[in-house]
């Protein structure tokens, strides 16, 4: 894989109910944006980037990876949503069921290029799946080519 990104997602959720990807932009930026004005998006999402494989192996370059798609005759582009879960738990040490989810919540995340990360002592252990289930939803029109 190369070390440049060929561009950028956001991603949103947390461990225990799965996360989503939304999106592909030029620039790290654009896509900072596009998060801050989506209503939708819940308080925590990051941006991630998305790197191409080596020119070496690549069928295709970054740049065109990066051109828009040509469509012709009668057909359209449409979005089609993917959500990504990875099962698991988290041990966390607290003094009820609502404080260890609080913990959990707060103090527990994943990033595609960090892995799994803990910021509070409390935090005991965790266990995940290394593979994801991936669930592909109902594809909307995104684009209607002339």
């Amino acid at each position: 894989m190369s070390n440049t990104p060929i561009a950028y997602t956001i991603m949103s959720g947390n461990p225990v109910e799965g996360f989503t990807l939304y999106g592909q932009f030029p620039t790290n930026d654009a896509a900072c944006v596009a998060a801050n004005n989506d209503a939708h998006l819940k308080n925590e999402w990051w941006v991630v980037p998305i790197h191409g494989l080596d020119t070496d192996s690549a069928t295709h370059t970054a740049e065109e990876l990066n051109e828009p798609i040509e469509v012709t005759g009668s057909q359209a582009i449409y979005k089609v949503p993917i959500t990504f879960t990875f099962e698991g738990s988290v041990e966390a040490a607290a003094s009820s069921p609502d404080e260890a989810k609080q913990i959990v919540e707060s103090s527990f995340g994943l990033t595609l290029n960090g892995g799994l990360h803990e910021s509070d002592s409390r935090i005991r252990d965790w266990s995940f799946d290394t593979h994801s289930e991936k669930l592909i939803g109902q594809p909307t029109l995104f684009s209607r080519t002339r």
